[in-house]
């Protein structure tokens, strides 16, 4: 049996490891049956303010803040602010059918 060397084409997806693949856009990697996404950064208000309620982001001060249907964006932490400092990671966003 031939040792497998990573990565390698096999049809249209690259596989990066053992169980271990993503598609050509690179958009997801599937690791033993789940799928993960990369983080993405907001680097304007436009940006945050088009991400839906239930969203997650760390600010560039490392605070945490979740965006509430009725409230807007709250800190999810002893933080008694809801200014957020741009770039933000987004760490956890609802995907919203388009």
């Amino acid at each position: 049996m031939t040792a497998q060397t990573y990565p390698h084409k096999s049809g249209d997806f690259t596989i990066i490891g053992p169980e271990c693949f993503t598609d050509e856009s690179a958009s997801v990697i599937a690791y033993k049956g789940e799928n993960y996404y990369p983080q993405r950064q907001v680097k304007i208000a436009e940006e945050l303010d088009a991400l839906p309620v239930g969203s997650v982001v760390r600010d560039s001060l490392k605070r945490v803040f979740e965006r509430w249907q009725l409230a807007g964006w709250q800190s999810a932490g002893p933080t008694l602010t809801s200014e957020i400092r741009l770039p933000a990671t987004v760490l956890d966003s609802p995907r919203v059918a388009q």
